[in-house]
């Protein structure tokens, strides 16, 4: 019987995590800051991607520097879902999207050890120039580590560093 992945197991515990939880238990979104930086501050708390964690969204964004795509691995299923990749203004843009009339969809993927989840889109967007690494999850987003810290919102913005390899 081979393992499961790392993120795999992540993934699931994180699910059966929120699907355990009784009514009230989860803040609503209201009471999650609004993205961005918090409140009084100039910069949004660092994330830090080399930590595992769990991302699940109907819609995430990440953009980020030259070689992001290098660490960036997303599932692909032709029959359910939409793939496309092109060059635009800002870099280069990758889009898996649910096929319409495909129903409920997962969209997977990996992100140095954070596993992420879109149950619509996602889209990665690598930047010819150097910066930081956005990840924007709007829709019913949560997200989780093994150690228990979590967040959740109608919208979360994560915003760090790739760690040297």
């Amino acid at each position: 019987m081979r393992a499961m992945p790392p993120g795999v197991a992540l993934a699931i515990s994180f699910l059966l995590g929120s699907a355990c939880s009784g009514p009230g238990s989860a803040p609503d979104a209201a009471s999650d800051p609004a993205p961005g930086p918090p409140a009084g501050s100039t910069a949004a708390p660092s994330a830090d991607f080399s930590t595992p964690a769990v991302l699940v969204a109907e819609e995430i964004l990440i953009e980020g520097p030259p070689g992001l795509r290098d660490r960036f691995a997303a599932a692909q299923d032709p029959a359910r879902m939409l793939y496309s990749m092109k060059t635009v203004e800002a870099g280069l843009l990758q889009e898996i999207a649910a096929r319409p009339g495909a129903g409920p969809v997962e969209i997977r993927a990996q992100l140095d050890a954070w596993v992420l989840l879109a149950r619509r889109r996602l889209r990665i967007l690598e930047s010819p120039d150097p910066c930081p690494v956005v990840v924007r999850a709007t829709g019913s987003a949560s997200w989780r580590t093994p150690a228990g810290e979590t967040r959740r919102g109608a919208a979360l913005r994560f915003e760090g560093e790739l760690s040297p390899r």
